[in-house]
């Protein structure tokens, strides 16, 4: 997740209620649990599919991620993430394209979308390593797909948003450059920009975040409103760059947007990191609707920021998702001083922890390696909490697949994975393979996005390694 190139799209959902009402939600997006975390035999190859993209396809050797997946409401998995494509083969140039992909509810890739395969590899005709990448995609109320990340331009990246139909023809790709806006680097273009993560509301507004550099070369935290074309809402964050909100701390500290969310009452909430040096830590930053920080927040000043708050361990957070109470639940990781874990906290709607919940409001689960959250799900019942990620197993020392369920008391559901509330994938015993983003279908079942890795080399998965989209289904 440390690449900065970025795809989101945006999408609302029509769904059922526990009690047969018809409701429409930005807070969540999923069925009832109903899964018991048995690997469905009927998808891909025993519950999981492996793709090598063949679009892009010279040679064996590149790599191919899924960021981020989601449901279209017919069902259908639409996912985006990166490919690379080996232009002169045999590794003589290569560049890094967007991915979209979309497959059915039985895991065949739909081959009316995109290039005929179900795929789609898409350049922004930059010539040689001219790199973008995916991110986040939603579905906006129109059927559309968006997608947004960042793009190379002449040495620097750019935030990038992209629109696309249902059929999956690109219909607009527009760059936004972050030098000169919301106190990013003011030189000529030299500033490295990405989005993370995407929100969007009911009036199919795009909320983007992510981060800029600034003129010390540090990472600013970075809020975008655009309008569903893209264009930046001027009535967004008036005490800055119209359209965009900035946050830093200070010289030698970097702060970076993972994900994002929407209050009822059109807030936002950004779930992220700090950096200094070695150090990192947890940080939550919320803004009222026209885009300045809610000083009824957290410490006063719409920031959690475990470097003011004095936590003593280093954390990380990478989703954010609220409940019908809007409760926020953090999940990442935290460093137990010998690894990490991967860890869920739980706030008040007014920014302190819950301390009826977990232990003070933080749950953390540790096998003795290093886990982490990558995606955290509330079902649409409200009382199941799902997460998607990786743990390394002792056994073999490679990364799986790994989903954690618990109930809303913060207890492991032990109805779920042979009565320890967690299962992994245990189908590719020689190669790596994690979740990077998940999803509950409005069956119940959970379907994850990630990568696998080519070969049967003891290392996860990075731009620099081989590996495939992977996909896994559970009952």
């Amino acid at each position: 997740m440390n690449c900065r190139f970025l795809v989101i799209i945006f999408t609302t959902f029509l769904l059922i209620s526990c009690n047969d009402t018809v409701k429409v939600t930005r807070l969540s997006s999923n069925g009832c649990s109903s899964s018991t975390g048995v690997l469905d035999t009927t998808f891909g190859t025993s519950g999981a599919l492996e793709i090598d993209n063949p679009i892009s396809y010279v040679n064996s050797n590149k790599t191919d991620l899924i960021r981020s997946i989601t449901t279209d409401s017919a069902g259908n998995y639409l996912f985006t993430g990166t490919t690379w494509d080996d232009i002169f083969g045999g590794g003589g140039g290569t560049n890094f394209n967007v991915l979209i992909g979309k497959m059915n509810s039985s895991g065949t890739l739909d081959t009316s979308f995109g290039g005929g395969d179900g795929l789609i590899d898409k350049s922004g005709g930059g010539g040689t390593n001219a790199d973008e990448s995916g991110y986040d995609i939603k579905i906006l109320s129109t059927g559309e797909i968006v997608v947004v990340g960042s793009y190379l331009n002449g040495g620097t990246t750019d935030f990038l948003i992209s629109k696309w139909n249902t059929g999956g023809t690109v219909e607009s790709q527009i760059l936004i450059d972050g030098v000169g806006i919301a106190s990013c680097d003011t030189g000529a273009p030299s500033s490295n920009d990405g989005a993370n993560a995407l929100a969007v509301d009911s009036s199919d507004n795009l909320y983007l975040t992510g981060f800029c550099l600034d003129d010390s070369g540090d990472k600013n935290l970075l809020v975008m409103k655009t309008n569903s074309s893209g264009a930046l809402d001027t009535s967004f964050s008036p005490l800055g760059t119209a359209g965009v909100y900035n946050f830093a701390a200070g010289i030698g500290t970097n702060e970076n947007g993972k994900d994002i969310v929407l209050t009822s009452s059109g807030s936002v909430i950004v779930a992220g990191t700090r950096e200094n040096g070695t150090t990192s830590d947890t940080l939550l930053v919320k803004l009222t609707p026209t885009g300045v920080t809610d000083n009824t927040f957290g410490g006063g000043d719409g920031l959690i920021d475990a470097f003011v708050d004095g936590a003593i361990y280093k954390g990380q957070l990478n989703s954010i998702v609220l409940d019908s109470d809007e409760n926020i639940y953090v999940a990442g990781r935290s460093h137990n001083g010998s690894n990490w874990d991967m860890t869920i906290w739980k706030y008040n709607s007014s920014g302190t922890l819950d301390t009826s919940w977990g232990n003070s409001g933080k749950l953390t689960y540790d096998q003795g390696g290093n886990e982490v959250a990558n995606d955290i799900k509330i079902d649409s019942c409200g009382n199941k909490i799902v997460v998607f990620g990786s743990i390394d197993h002792i056994t073999s020392g490679r990364n799986r697949t790994t989903i954690w369920r618990y109930n809303s008391s913060g207890t492991l559901d032990t109805s779920f994975g042979s009565g320890s509330g967690v299962v992994s994938n245990s189908l590719e015993t020689t190669k790596n393979n994690s979740s990077n983003s998940g999803v509950i279908t409005s069956s119940g079942q959970y379907v994850t996005g990630g990568e696998i890795r080519e070969d049967t080399t003891d290392s996860a998965c990075s731009f620099g390694s081989f590996c495939n989209l992977y996909i896994t289904k559970w009952d």
